[in-house]
């Protein structure tokens, strides 16, 4: 094997652990007072630096987080 691969399948192996570990840690604050879908959808962006799978739910993610701010501006003076 050469250094490449190695480096390369390490890389992939740390960020998955660090953006799975933001993501357990965003459910489980999600009950919570707090920013635990913000920390959810910040698991997903660092897991979407190397999975594709992980890029397509943060995209998702975003557009209903901005699908939820345009909802709050229309009905904020109701």
């Amino acid at each position: 094997m050469s250094v490449a691969i190695i480096w390369k399948n390490s890389r992939r192996l740390v960020i998955g652990l660090i953006g799975g570990g933001v993501v357990v840690l965003g459910v489980i604050l999600m009950p919570l007072p707090g920013p635990g879908t913000l920390i959810v959808l910040g698991g997903f962006a660092i897991l979407a630096t190397e999975f594709e799978g992980a890029a397509r739910v943060k995209e998702w993610g975003f557009r209903q987080l901005d699908r939820c701010k345009e909802f709050i501006r229309r009905h904020r003076g109701q």
